[in-house]
């Protein structure tokens, strides 16, 4: 039947679902709406953990090919701390420029017959009206979820934590997770390359580490200095790079409801997910794909279909909030974690989801194990 779907957002979550829906709806008109510039991004790269994009094979095997090409993988974690760096084994993570994820998604939408506005901002859900279905993927700060706020009961938290998302031309091994102390305070710094000539570099310290440490009142570039010189052992000589980075704190989205009549919230616009797991954009492709399977089953009744979504999804989707959820708690302590040795400190790192006890990270990590045990045996 013919369809007319809206999708506000042109991140991977927008345009994949409306790759998929017009793959599964040959027939409907498919526009998606962008308030930025199609070759404008905020970040530098997207990091994927475990079996990076295979998920994706089955439903688009010519992007994931497409994708594929592109990735960064590597099999280790490691983590660095007191000027030791321990490598875990049997940890899995694939990485691509942001930019270039959703260039490839563009191009695949727009072959699949996907019309893309960008520059084209929805101010109001009430400009989509003449749409049968109107999907709202358009981030952590969706200016529609505060729309309709009294529909979809969101709650919003702060965590204390700042963090500050910059790139460099270092090149790491693997993901580096690379903890340093100074006279201010903790440090950490989320590291991974995602091309073969540049890596991410997320800085993060607790509250009271920013608060002694002045930064609050830097300029941009005075903090951009300041972290260059607390980790100049990391980068090893290369600078840091900026991409509009100033200082946040992330804010914890969900949402009692993601539907309202013809509209659905999906990814960080209706719940956020840390990005100290890797999983926040597979979660938005995730919900794409479940959207998609439940228009294509009812088309014809669009409340229907999103209600078996939202029903369906949050089941699904309830194990990686979890996680998500416990990890992001893991950061907000780890200034209190630096006096553990360096093996000891990554112990507590891979068990801060409660899913891997010493049994299971024996079978996952020996290597690991074996640095542990050496460590543990000679304190």
């Amino acid at each position: 039947m013919f369809m007319r779907i809206a999708v506000a957002g042109a991140g991977p979550g927008g345009l994949y679902s409306a790759l998929l829906l017009r793959r599964a709806l040959p027939d409907a008109d498919v526009t998606v709406f962008e308030q930025g510039p199609a070759d404008q991004t905020y970040g530098w790269g997207v990091v994927f953990s475990g079996r990076a994009l295979d998920f994706l094979e089955t439903r688009t095997a010519e992007l994931y090919t497409d994708l594929l090409r592109e990735l960064e993988r590597w099999e280790e974690l490691h983590i660095v701390h007191a000027g030791t760096s321990i490598a875990i084994d049997g940890s899995t993570f694939s990485a691509i420029a942001r930019l270039t994820l959703l260039q490839t998604l563009q191009r695949h939408a727009r072959e699949a017959g996907v019309t893309l506005k960008y520059s084209q901002p929805v101010e109001s859900l009430d400009n989509l009206a003449g749409f049968d279905l109107v999907i709202v993927a358009n981030g952590i700060n969706s200016t529609h979820r505060t729309e309709l706020a009294t529909q979809l009961s969101p709650m919003r938290q702060q965590c204390t934590n700042r963090y500050a998302w910059y790139g460099t031309s270092q090149l790491f091994p693997a993901l580096s997770l690379i903890f340093v102390t100074n006279k201010d305070g903790a440090f950490v710094a989320h590291t991974y390359r995602y091309s073969p000539s540049m890596s991410t570099f997320i800085v993060e310290c607790d509250a009271a580490t920013f608060a002694r440490a002045g930064l609050e009142d830097m300029s941009a570039q005075a903090c951009l200095r300041y972290c260059e010189e607390i980790f100049a052992d990391a980068l090893g000589g290369h600078s840091l790079r900026s991409n509009n980075s100033h200082w946040l704190r992330f804010p914890i989205i969900s949402c009692e409801r993601w539907v309202h009549n013809n509209v659905v919230f999906i990814g960080d616009a209706c719940r956020s997910v840390h990005f100290s797991i890797g999983s926040g954009t597979r979660s938005a492709l995730e919900d794409a794909m479940a959207l998609a399977d439940a228009v294509a089953q009812a088309p014809d009744d669009v409340r229907a279909a999103l209600t078996a979504y939202e029903n369906n999804r949050r089941q699904s989707a309830g194990r990686i909030d979890q996680l998500a959820r416990q990890s992001l708690e893991w950061y907000e302590d780890f200034a209190n974690k630096m006096h553990l040795k360096p093996a000891a400190l990554a112990m507590d790192y891979m068990q801060r989801g409660n899913e891997l006890d010493l049994a299971r990270l024996a079978l996952k990590a020996p290597r690991f194990m074996a640095a542990y045990a050496a460590e543990q045996a000679a304190s």
